[in-house]
C-alpha cells in the first residue's frame, strides 16, 4: 500500500513538473490558418522557448526579465496581447522587422519596409517607440501612435485634424513609457500583425519561436496529413 502512495505520488509529482515545464519553458503554437504563407502553414506546429528573453516573475516591474538576451530583429516571436473584455487575448507569432528606437517606412495599401523604398512608395518614416523617449508626431503616423497609446500607454487620446489631443490639447510630441516592436506576419495581404494592431509591446512577447517541430495538412485525409519536409525545420530568417 506504501508503495502505490509513493508511485502515485512520483506520478503526480512528474505531471506538476511536465506542466510547469509547459508553461515557464517551452509551448507549442498551432498555426490555425494559411495567412502567413509561405512561412508558416495551417497546421504547423512551432516550438516557442519562452524562456529565451529572460524569465518573468509576477513581482518583477510589467514586462520585466531576468537576464539573457533582448528580441532582435529577424526573431521569429510568439505574442499575447489582451483586448477587451481583459479575459481575451490576441494570440500569434510573427517576425521582428524593427526593434525599439528602429525605423520601419511606410506607403499606400498598407506597404511596409525596413529601409526607404521609393519603387513601393514606401518613403514615410515611422519610429519605433523607445521607453522615455519622445516621438515626433506627423499625419502620417498620429493614428497608429494614438492607437498604440491607448491600447497599451495607461491613457486616452484622440486624433482631429492630424493632431493627437490628450486631455483636450493638442500634442506634437509624446513620449513613451514602454518598449514596443513592430512584428511582421509574413505575408504582404496578412494585416495580422503591426499594420493593423500597432506596435507589440515588449511584455506582449512570450517567447521565441525557433523550430518548426512537425506540420499536418488539414486539406488531407489523416494518413496523408504528415508533411515530411515539414518536420524538425529551424524557424527563421526574415519573411
Amino acid at each position: 500500500m506504501k508503495h502505490r502512495a509513493c508511485l502515485l505520488l512520483a506520478f503526480v509529482i512528474a505531471v506538476l513538473v511536465a506542466a510547469a515545464m509547459r508553461c515557464a519553458v517551452y509551448g507549442i503554437y498551432l498555426i490555425p490558418h494559411d495567412a502567413q504563407r509561405p512561412v508558416l502553414l495551417a497546421g504547423d506546429r512551432v516550438l516557442v522557448r519562452k524562456w529565451a528573453y529572460g524569465w518573468r516573475m509576477p513581482w518583477w516591474e510589467e514586462g520585466a526579465r531576468q537576464g539573457r538576451k533582448a528580441p532582435q530583429q529577424g526573431d521569429w516571436v510568439a505574442f499575447s496581447i489582451p483586448e477587451p473584455p481583459r479575459s481575451q487575448t490576441q494570440d500569434g507569432i510573427g517576425c521582428l522587422m524593427a526593434c525599439p528606437v528602429d525605423t520601419v517606412w511606410t506607403g499606400p495599401q498598407f506597404r511596409v519596409s525596413p529601409v526607404r523604398d521609393y519603387s513601393r512608395g514606401c518613403i514615410w518614416p515611422l519610429v519605433v517607440p523607445r521607453k522615455g523617449e519622445s516621438i515626433d508626431l506627423a499625419p502620417w503616423n498620429v493614428a497608429l501612435y494614438a492607437r498604440t497609446i491607448n491600447a497599451h500607454e495607461g491613457t486616452r487620446v484622440s486624433v482631429a485634424a492630424d493632431r493627437l489631443l490628450w486631455n483636450g490639447r493638442a500634442y506634437r510630441r509624446f513620449r513613451f513609457r514602454k518598449d514596443y516592436y513592430w512584428v511582421y506576419s509574413g505575408n504582404p495581404r496578412n494585416l495580422q500583425d503591426s499594420r493593423a494592431m500597432g506596435f507589440l509591446p515588449a511584455q506582449a512577447i512570450t517567447g521565441q519561436a525557433t523550430t518548426l517541430l512537425y506540420s499536418l495538412d488539414p486539406a488531407q485525409p489523416w494518413y496523408r496529413r504528415l508533411r515530411a519536409a515539414r518536420t524538425f525545420s529551424p524557424l527563421g530568417g526574415k519573411p
